[in-house]
């Protein structure tokens, strides 16, 4: 066994002092001679031609306005729902959770209004490209006016259930 150990030792040595050696010995002309070569290389190829920066100073859809975004926040107010109840009044977490749900409604809330919008938009178009007859579309009439309100509705109620329940939370 000791026989084994000391000949796995030097074989493990042995590897290290080849690998060591194998990179002292790597000539440094040879290094030299790649990068000039790379430089050259370089140089030899015409450059394109650089355009300036496009900016479109256009509206711009909000970032947590996507239904990628819509679906995670379902999710987070699925989870913040179901977590709420279980935790006990004094516990300093549940006023925490309870803003944070309220935060994934208004931002519900906000996202169907602007998709409602947009649907609007589209039937105002339509409407008006149609001879403009009869009455306009208005936002009140889209299921997205009443959906947004109900999320509206229940992020204001969990806001003042917190300054009611918890007026020092901060």
């Amino acid at each position: 066994m000791k026989k084994l150990r000391a000949l796995t030792s030097l074989v493990a040595i042995g590897v290290a002092t080849t690998f060591a050696v194998g990179l002292v010995t790597v000539p440094a002309p040879a290094q030299a001679a790649k990068k000039a070569a790379k430089k050259a290389a370089k140089k030899a190829e015409p450059e394109a031609p650089k355009k300036p920066m496009a900016f479109d100073a256009g509206p711009q859809p909000l970032a947590d306005m996507s239904g990628r975004a819509d679906s995670k926040r379902e999710e987070t107010i699925k989870k913040l729902k179901a977590l709420i109840p279980t935790l006990q009044k004094n516990n300093p977490g549940k006023p925490i959770r309870m803003f944070q749900l309220a935060e994934e409604y208004w931002k519900k809330s906000r996202y169907i209004y602007i998709m409602g919008m947009d649907k609007l938009s589209k039937s105002l178009d339509a409407w008006a490209e149609a001879g403009s007859e009869g009455n306009p579309p208005t936002f009140k009439t889209l299921p997205e006016y009443r959906e947004s309100s109900v999320y509206k509705a229940e992020a204001l109620k969990l806001y003042r259930k917190i300054l009611k329940q918890y007026p020092k939370f901060e």
